[in-house]
Order: structure tokens, then C-alpha cells, then sequence
């Protein structure tokens, strides 16, 4: 198994150096071939255990990171430079916002970067480094452009009450991310084992939190990523039938209460329709 994830990961950089696919579609195509394989998990010697979808894409991802880290060197030792600049970002994440957008010498930034828990362009990083010679090329940022970012990222976004930094809020979209993936592959279990009662609860929940994925990027002002919530199995078709099957819950429910009926549902089943809860309906 661990050969087969290899090299499905290695088949699809290939294709995506070499221009015959887009990364999205290198990824959804891996993901699927290792699934058909009965691969759920990647569990590193770490301990840490990664669903397939995210493994694959880090590991596509961080392929990419590193080929072109090495092109940057061959192209620093190429032209005779002495120095590196950092790339820089809006939302980046607190480790690397204060060195982001920065010249360093080959030196300062060897140890710089040997100290970073989490290299340049590697384990899901945004930046890149840029081969420069020092006291000739300019930088790309001022610093007050920089101050800007800090701020803009730093002053970041509140939603429903609650504040989050520009970074914040791109990990809230991870983690809704993540629970629409765990949601999927609870949907296609449930439908193999006949439990029908759990197939609906758990349609519906991925119904609610693809709605509050939708809501909060759009309160934040971040792209959706829905390539991000794809998982291995999970079809059109389910995602059709996920809506169906809440519509007629929904439907249920305020017709019972039109009625004067009795709700009572569980903290994790609140229904939020048009921006506003059963409780305010």
C-alpha cells in the first residue's frame, strides 16, 4: 500500500510538471485510484494520521514546493547571486509574517530558514524564496507595504460576533473543509451498511456546514475552495440527495410548528435558514 501511495503521488507530479494536467485534477485523480485501492488514511511515522485527500494534496503540493526551491538555486548559482528575498502575502500565517517580503544574505538566510519549524514553501507554506543580489535588486514590498499586510491581517474580519485574523479565518475554512470531507465519507459508510437513519442525520449535517462554509467566506471575504471538499466516492449525486433529503426535513419541521407542534432538536442540529435560527423563525 505504502508503494502504490507513492508512486500514484509520483504519476501525478509528473503530470503536473509537465503541463499535461492542472494540479486540482492531478489530485482528484490520485485521490480516486488510491481510494479504489481501500486507502482511507496516510499514517506518517510521526503518528499523525492524514485523510487521503489531504495527504495526497500536501504531498502534491509540497512536491511542487521543493522543485521549485531547487530551480531557485540553480538559478541563484547560475547568475552569481548573494541573497534571497521571501515572497510575500496578505493572511499569512504568525510564524512567517514577520520575515515575509525581506532580503537576506545567503548566509542569514540559510540560518533562517534552518530554524523555521516550518521551511519556506514546504507543510502547506505560501511563500517562496527568490534568488536576488544584494545592494542591486530592490525589494519587491516597502515596508510600510508590508505594515500594511501586518495591519490588514491583524485588524482582520468579525463574524457572528466573534473575531478572527485574516489567517484565523482561512483556518476556519480548513477546518469546515475538513468536517464537509468527514461528513462525505460518513454518507457513503452509512450507504453501505444500510443505516438509514444515520445516512439522513449525517446528509443533513453535511447540508449545514456546506451552508455555513458558504455564509462565513462570504462574511470574510475569502474565495470559496470548494476542490478542497472532495472526497474519494462522493458524487454529484449524493451531494443532490444530501439536499433532497434536508429540504423534506426542513419542511417537516415547519410544518409541525405551523401547526404547534413540539421541536426539539439536538445543539449540534440547529437549523439556520436566511441568516436566522428556528429559535427566531
Amino acid at each position: 500500500m505504502t508503494d502504490a501511495y507513492k508512486q500514484c503521488c509520483d504519476f501525478a507530479f509528473n503530470k503536473v510538471v509537465t503541463g499535461a494536467q492542472d494540479y486540482t485534477s492531478a489530485i482528484r485523480d490520485a485521490t480516486r485510484h488510491l481510494a479504489e485501492k481501500g486507502i482511507q488514511t496516510i499514517d506518517y511515522e510521526s503518528g499523525v494520521h492524514t485523510s487521503l485527500e489531504a495527504a495526497v494534496r500536501r504531498n502534491i503540493m509540497g512536491g511542487l514546493g521543493l522543485m521549485q526551491e531547487q530551480i531557485s538555486q540553480q538559478n541563484h548559482d547560475d547568475l552569481g547571486c548573494d541573497g534571497w528575498e521571501i515572497s510575500a502575502h496578505s493572511a499569512s500565517a504568525p510564524d512567517h509574517e514577520p520575515i515575509q517580503g525581506r532580503q537576506y544574505s545567503d548566509v542569514e538566510y540559510a540560518r533562517l530558514n534552518g530554524s523555521l519549524v516550518r521551511r519556506i514553501g514546504t507543510l502547506n507554506c505560501g511563500h517562496s524564496a527568490m534568488p536576488i543580489i544584494l545592494g542591486v535588486n530592490s525589494p519587491q514590498y516597502t515596508r510600510e507595504e508590508l505594515e500594511e499586510m501586518r495591519r490588514a491581517n491583524e485588524e482582520g474580519v468579525t463574524v457572528e460576533g466573534k473575531h478572527y485574523t485574516m489567517y484565523e479565518a482561512t483556518q476556519r475554512q480548513r477546518s469546515l473543509e475538513r468536517s464537509m470531507r468527514k461528513q462525505k465519507r460518513r454518507i457513503l459508510i452509512d450507504e453501505k451498511t444500510g443505516d438509514k437513519e444515520k445516512l439522513q442525520w449525517d446528509q443533513i449535517r453535511l447540508v449545514r456546514t456546506r451552508e455555513e462554509y458558504h455564509r462565513f467566506s462570504k462574511a470574510a471575504g475569502l474565495r470559496e475552495q470548494w476542490e478542497r471538499t472532495e472526497a474519494a466516492g462522493f458524487t454529484w449525486k449524493h451531494g443532490k440527495a444530501a439536499t433532497k433529503e434536508t429540504d423534506l426535513q426542513f419542511k417537516e419541521i415547519l410544518e409541525k410548528a405551523r401547526n404547534g407542534g413540539k421541536i426539539v432538536l439536538s445543539e449540534d442540529m440547529e437549523y439556520i435558514v436566511a441568516g436566522k435560527s428556528f429559535s427566531e423563525i
